[in-house]
């Protein structure tokens, strides 16, 4: 019991602060949770907004393509219509569409409310820069290889779902044969960039208002995971959620996890290249699972060792790079 009482205090010595919450009535915990569900509901409906204009303007450029032709009846031409917007050209533009509008409405947005949630600047200045940058390359590849295992545990529950990212994939240019280089820009950073703002930066700093640590954090993961629309996607992001907040709370810095999304999404073509090296056989697999885990526990404890205390941050920290 030693061991986890030294931890318990460890952690409550991390985040020890006096919450904005403490004392606040239920009410107004209410409205601050309430709050907390606007960047996502706006989130949504830019990605509904973007497939309309998308889908108008993709009309627009095949009514063009077809002005010339001969394309018999206005059936047949709806009929060409509805199969054009199955194809990856249609389902591209929507993507850009909406990563793009994503990212510029909730970059001026997070921009404007920055301080009032009480968050530092995106530099990182004060920190030990060495372990950082280390914490978070092992972070990212031995989550990688980690949540490999929890999404292919959540496969073969929901092979349907399975079936389905993988045929969205590769529609959209993201599978490793037929890369798409705007496909790429957007899945690797406008995507991120956007998600971070939206859950971990004014989803959770709006919850962190009105609950705890704790609680918001479970409520901007299970956000985060349920806007992936997809149950094998959403159960290694609500565990990616998780441990992203960890780290926005310890400091209040945007472009951690910022980074580790990016890093995330960059390296999830070659997550299969790293589990082939483990032995195929459930020995391997258990080894390779629990390691994994392992690593991703000592990594974020180096992220959160290489901030610096509140103390030492002052005024001006996190504004330098």
């Amino acid at each position: 019991m030693g061991d986890w009482d030294e931890l318990e205090e460890k952690l409550q010595d991390r985040f020890q602060r006096k919450d904005e919450h403490e004392g606040m009535p239920g009410n107004e915990r209410a409205k601050h949770f309430l709050h907390s569900l606007l960047p996502v509901t706006v989130f949504m409906g830019l990605q509904l907004w973007a497939a309309v204009v998308a889908g108008q303007l993709y009309v627009v450029y095949c009514a063009l393509q077809y002005g010339g032709r001969e394309i018999g009846s206005l059936s047949d031409f709806l009929g060409r219509l509805q199969t054009d917007l199955h194809e990856t050209g249609f389902l591209l533009m929507v993507l850009l569409v909406e990563s793009v509008a994503n990212f510029l409405f909730f970059l001026v947005w997070y921009g404007r409310r920055r301080k009032d949630l009480g968050h530092a600047g995106s530099g990182t200045r004060g920190y030990a820069r060495g372990r950082l940058a280390f914490g978070l390359i092992l972070l990212v590849v031995s989550g990688q290889v980690a949540f490999h295992y929890v999404a292919e545990a959540a496969g073969r529950l929901f092979p349907m779902e399975l079936a389905r990212m993988v045929y969205s994939q590769k529609q959209l240019g993201l599978s490793m044969d037929e890369p798409v280089l705007l496909s790429l820009l957007a899945v690797f950073f406008l995507g991120p960039v956007a998600e971070e703002l939206v859950f971990r930066g004014l989803t959770f700093g709006f919850a962190r208002r009105g609950l705890s640590f704790a609680g918001a954090n479970v409520v901007q993961a299970l956000l985060f995971a349920g806007a992936h629309m997809n149950m094998v996607q959403a159960s290694y992001a609500f565990f990616m959620g998780l441990v992203f907040g960890l780290v926005m709370e310890r400091s209040k810095n945007i472009l951690l996890p910022i980074m580790l999304h990016v890093g995330f999404n960059a390296l999830g073509g070659v997550t299969p290249l790293l589990v082939a090296a483990v032995p195929d056989s459930p020995a391997g697999t258990y080894l390779a699972c629990c390691s994994s885990m392992m690593l991703v526990y000592i990594a974020t404890n180096l992220i959160l060792d290489a901030i610096p205390e509140p103390s030492q941050e002052g005024e001006g920290a996190g504004a330098g790079l």
